[in-house]
């Protein structure tokens, strides 16, 4: 099943910076296979976000993090409440 997914990734020409024997890399083909699928709910505010704004706003975060001075090893303690 994964190689299905993996073909039809690249057949849409994907990243090539997330190599799909990854975690990074499979949940890019996730996002580009079922791009319209609710990933996250958030009870309070009424709202989901399907795979493609989980992915948006996910890489939105990321860089700005790194753009704050981060870098890849560097700890981060998020509250969840």
């Amino acid at each position: 099943m994964i190689n299905k997914f993996v073909k039809r990734a690249f057949s849409m020409k994907l990243n090539p910076k997330f190599p799909t024997d990854t975690v990074a890399g499979m949940y890019k083909v996730a996002v580009a296979n079922n791009y319209m699928f609710d990933a996250v709910r958030f009870d309070q505010q009424h709202f989901n976000w399907t795979l493609k704004e989980f992915d948006r706003y996910s890489s939105a975060f990321a860089f700005g993090l790194v753009e704050s001075g981060f870098s890849a090893g560097d700890k981060l303690v998020l509250w969840v409440n």
